[in-house]
């Protein structure tokens, strides 16, 4: 029986399960060869950037929010300053200043951007001074810290600025982002897919920039099986559940990819509605019919997918599987042809 472990508490599990895969090992390792890059060069040598941009909910926020930082920042931050064990690892990565990870806020204009790069930096009064006073100390800070690598996450915000004004501001923000490449400030851009255009065309800076794929899976790769197994194991060890489910079946792991429409965040979040339904009932494992909730209450409700596949059969699963293989192509090939 099970039923121990408090459904905000699984929520909270979820969010902080890291499991490797080689979108993120692939975003994780440009990130590092970025810093690399900013210490080697000459201060006079214009740095490179990346962008990472992929549909809500593919997990990319939490692979440079979270996963880069345990996995490279944290660990080489407590050997450099030789941190107190006892310090906890959120601590250390508020601590460290070697990879700033910056919000774009959704406002975009000048002091809202340049205040947000000061908050990351842990400066006391971050909306003290002008919008460009604010960016001056900013700059200046950034220099000081030694920083290494500038994340920006939510780069689509800049895609939004329907009136004037706004339109005016992110235009700013994006020169002002580009002469911080041009001074030798490396960086990663991180969004949905409508951050392309801006990226590529309106700042002008496409040859400088590495693109980092993090789009859903077209097919039941042997990587997306293997994180659905991954997540079984961390919710035995965790103590959520006594007993594993065969999420390697194929009638299990073909149904969750068009459910989660290829994305393994979406995936996570199906399956963490499906445990909560199942620990509640005190059940020693997940069962089908909780994944088929979860679907018809998360997935399908946010339109993530038309139909429930553990509602259907498998014949007519393999139509749904070839219309998804489609869906994903096309939408691949619609993207490559923005900037």
């Amino acid at each position: 029986m099970t039923g121990r472990i408090s459904q905000a508490m699984i929520t909270t599990m979820f969010k902080e399960f890291i499991i490797p895969h080689s979108r993120a090992n692939a975003a994780m390792l440009m990130m590092q060869e970025l810093r690399e890059q900013k210490g080697n060069k000459r201060w006079d040598t214009e740095a490179r950037a990346a962008y990472l941009l992929a549909p809500s909910q593919s997990g990319k926020s939490h692979t440079v929010g979270y996963n880069y930082f345990d996995t490279f920042i944290v660990p080489e931050f407590r050997a450099k300053a030789n941190v107190d064990p006892a310090v906890s690892d959120a601590d250390v990565k508020l601590l460290q200043k070697l990879v700033l990870y910056v919000k774009v806020p959704a406002r975009p204009h000048l002091g809202a951007f340049a205040a947000a790069i000061l908050e990351a930096l842990g400066d006391p009064h971050p909306w003290k001074d002008a919008p460009y006073e604010r960016l001056a100390r900013a700059l200046t800070q950034l220099e000081e810290a030694g920083v290494e690598l500038l994340i920006f996450d939510n780069f689509d915000h800049l895609t939004k600025a329907h009136t004037r004004d706004l339109q005016g501001e992110a235009s700013r923000i994006q020169d002002i982002l580009k002469e911080m490449i041009e001074k030798g400030w490396p960086m990663v851009f991180v969004g949905l897919p409508s951050a392309k255009k801006s990226i590529l065309s309106e700042i002008q800076i496409g040859h400088r920039m590495d693109e980092i794929y993090f789009g859903p899976f077209a097919t039941a790769e042997k990587e997306f099986v293997e994180y659905l197994s991954s997540l079984d194991i961390l919710m035995l060890d965790s103590g959520i559940f006594d007993e594993g489910f065969p999420f390697e079946d194929p009638r299990v792991f073909n149904r969750l990819l068009v459910a989660c429409a290829g994305q393994l965040g979406i995936a996570s979040n199906t399956i963490r509605c499906a445990a909560k339904l199942a620990s509640a009932e005190k059940k020693p494992k997940l069962s089908m019919n909780h994944l088929s909730t979860a679907v018809r209450t998360y997935n399908l409700r946010l339109k993530v997918c038309d139909y429930n596949p553990f509602d259907i059969n498998d014949k007519q699963l393999a139509r749904g599987l070839r219309s998804h293989a489609i869906r994903i192509r096309e939408w691949e090939e619609k993207l490559a042809e923005v900037g």
